[in-house]
């Protein structure tokens, strides 16, 4: 082959190559100007940059920032912002009942409502055992649990329940006091947040297995429930790279085994602990939640055996970390502020004599505890992502504007709690504001504040977790007195992966002071 007839190929190789470049090139410049000018979406304020691109949404995601990023987008733009080219955040509280309620209309024309996001969920495949729970049914099946798992979160299924609740928030005053005499405590503090987690934890496996995990006893971690949260990071990315299906693909195949086995881990021991509660005389077990579930009579439903292992697997996760984190956050918000914190030690120790006084009942009226509960649920809300719908291929009306089919939406949560469309003076701890009903605070959106989500897919175990949350708080402040660490005075610089990273919260703790010698505590302290 002479070498003219090797140059003409190479140039002809080389001109198709430049064509192929200069199409694609024009067919992204036109994808981009069709996004940012075109597109129904358009319309939605928001940095050119999102306007045109995932990766801005994703590399926060990376990053750990995606909530505080998405704060600062909502205060600069309003109500609504389209945060990439498929998607858009809402703030007002009106998104809260179309975005998450149930559908609507007659059912002739009913209207569906917006249905999980795969993207954000995941296939059903990618489960342990390929079979849904209640966080991943389509709506037939949800309502079936649902109404399955009514009865075992109940409030009066909750007061059967007591004694668990009892017994393990009293072992974490033991373990504390325990800790102190031995002199074990990390610099001098406790890291709190650490032996909430214990707590909930322990509380949550008796409920759902019959038996504790032993985590307040040893004070530590199971090495499953560790390897869980080291594996929240990778599925953040994981779940980023769904913006580009091929790159997802090549990750899954390189490194999804890895992660799939730390998530298998965790589920086995959830299903062989269920087979072990299964097994018992159910004469001889207390009540929790499989009594209940499995009292109930032949027409309201029956689960599989799958279906009780993915939904235990479950609720060990979304029961327990929640819990835990507004305790801490709680803790930490109260000890930043000293005046809020005498105010509800003083409510929790002149309503009780004794720890044998605290029921569930009675703690149900220490009006500024739970004011200060449902303030940490605002300002740090556990669930501090939004939960990701997409609208229906027909479109829908989400705060009085049509969205096209196919588009993800959401409710910011930590945007739309601290809006000051929504709330004054967002960004202040102030527990008032929920007993302040004509005053400064009167125009408080109330409604805007879901941090149980809203709608049929709404956390239903949300009683049990105010009955949790009251217990810990109530028996801590009553038996100690508290004084934050001077190295976590920076405690909230926290990373998202879809749950908050939590620093250790060291807090020195100490016996409460006889009441007569408490008129100084807080001043010294």
């Amino acid at each position: 082959m002479d070498l003219p007839h090797i140059v003409r190929e190479w140039s002809f190789a080389s001109a198709l190559v430049g064509l192929g470049g200069v199409v694609f090139l024009a067919l992204y410049i036109t994808s981009i100007a069709y996004e940012a000018f075109i597109s129904p979406l358009s319309k939605y304020p928001a940095p050119i940059y999102c306007h045109i691109s995932h990766f801005p949404v994703a590399w926060h995601m990376w990053h750990g920032t995606l909530p505080y990023w998405i704060d600062r987008l909502h205060k600069k733009y309003g109500p609504i912002v389209r945060v990439s080219p498929t998607e858009l955040s809402y703030t007002a509280s009106q998104a809260w009942k179309d975005v998450y309620g149930h559908s609507r209309g007659s059912d002739e024309k009913k209207k569906r409502g917006c249905a999980k996001n795969p993207r954000f969920y995941g296939p059903v495949r990618d489960l342990d055992n390929g079979t849904p729970g209640i966080l991943e049914a389509d709506d037939a099946n949800h309502a079936r649990f649902r109404r399955i798992f009514s009865h075992a979160f109940s409030a009066k299924a909750l007061l059967e329940q007591e004694p668990i609740f009892e017994k393990y928030t009293s072992l974490l005053v033991r373990r504390l006091k325990d800790k102190m005499a031995e002199g074990s405590s990390r610099g001098g503090g406790f890291d709190l947040s650490a032996w909430y987690n214990y707590t909930t934890f322990d509380v949550m496996a008796d409920l759902t297995f019959g038996e504790s995990l032993g985590l307040l006893e040893k004070a530590q971690y199971a090495p499953w429930i560790a390897a869980i949260w080291n594996s929240f990071q990778a599925g953040v990315v994981f779940r980023s790279m769904r913006y580009w299906p091929p790159f997802y693909r090549i990750l899954r195949l390189a490194f999804g085994a890895k992660l799939r086995e730390k998530r298998r881990v965790q589920f086995r021991f959830c299903a062989d602990s269920v087979d072990r509660r299964l097994a018992r005389d159910p004469t001889h077990t207390h009540k929790d939640l499989w009594s209940l579930v499995l009292a109930q009579k032949e027409e309201e439903g029956r689960l599989t055996l799958p279906e009780m292992h993915t939904n235990a697997s479950a609720f060990m996760m979304a029961g327990t970390e929640t819990t835990a984190t507004a305790c801490a956050g709680l803790t930490y918000y109260l000890l930043k502020h000293p005046d809020k914190m005498e105010r509800v030690v003083r409510e929790i120790r002149d309503t009780f004599q004794s720890e044998e006084d605290m029921t569930i009942v009675r703690m149900q009226r220490l009006e500024y505890l739970q004011a200060c509960l449902d303030e940490t649920l605002r300002i740090y809300p556990p669930s501090v992502t939004g939960f990701q719908r997409i609208t229906p291929p027909e479109g829908a009306e989400i705060c009085g504007r049509f969205v096209p089919g196919g588009t993800s939406v959401y409710v910011s949560n930590y945007a739309c709690f601290r809006s000051e469309l929504n709330f004054r003076d967002p960004e202040k701890f102030i527990p008032e504001r929920f007993l302040d009903t004509t005053g400064a605070f009167a125009h408080d959106n109330r409604a805007a504040l879901q941090p149980f989500s809203h709608g049929p897919r709404a956390c239903m175990g949300r009683h049990m977790a105010y009955v949790e949350m009251r217990m810990i708080m109530t028996k801590m402040l009553w038996n100690f007195d508290l004084k934050l660490c001077d190295e976590d005075e920076n405690w909230l610089d926290q990373p998202v992966f879809l749950v908050f990273k939590k620093r250790p919260l060291l807090v020195h703790v100490r016996p409460r002071n006889d009441w007569k010698q408490e008129a100084n505590t807080f001043q010294a302290m």
